[in-house]
């Protein structure tokens, strides 16, 4: 967070830059509107994060009831799950859907980052996620020297 405040980042687009520490049990948040820098702690609990270019209260509404239904499913939480999720048009295929399609805009990747043990694995697909459900064009994993502490 100190580095980041030492960054001189006016003039570029709004971001929320968002941080995942398993051991520690700590998910920060980093969002820049464009004019201030704003670093939240959150609670230690599943989230989701949504932005939209047409509504990001309206994404965060229709998008946050597309995951609350999907949290129902029996495989919900699995890599499967969570790429379906990805890849969903619910509740129509359009601006507010996960996998969004819009004339002048579209979701155009999806990126996978899984931590098993000391293994973290990156995987990407090029592509709208709906066209991908498992393939990906790009994979990385590392390999760390000492295991990787993860709380429960």
């Amino acid at each position: 967070m100190r580095r980041f405040q030492q960054l001189d980042i006016h003039g570029m687009l709004p971001f929320v830059l968002v941080g995942i520490f398993p051991a520690e049990q700590i998910i920060s948040q980093c969002q820049w509107d464009g004019n201030e820098l704003r670093f939240l702690r959150i609670g230690w609990d599943v989230r989701h994060w949504f932005s939209s270019g047409v509504s990001d209260e309206m994404a965060r509404k229709i998008r946050g009831s597309t995951c609350y239904e999907a949290w129902r499913r029996r495989d919900a939480g699995s890599a499967e799950w969570l790429r379906g999720l990805h890849a969903s048009h619910s509740p129509v295929r359009g601006s507010f859907s996960i996998c969004m399609h819009r004339p002048d805009a579209a979701t155009f990747s999806y990126t996978e980052v899984a931590l098993t043990g000391g293994n973290l694995s990156m995987r990407y697909h090029a592509g709208h996620p709906c066209q991908a459900l498992g393939r990906f064009d790009a994979e990385v994993d590392l390999q760390t020297t000492s295991p990787i502490a993860v709380a429960s």
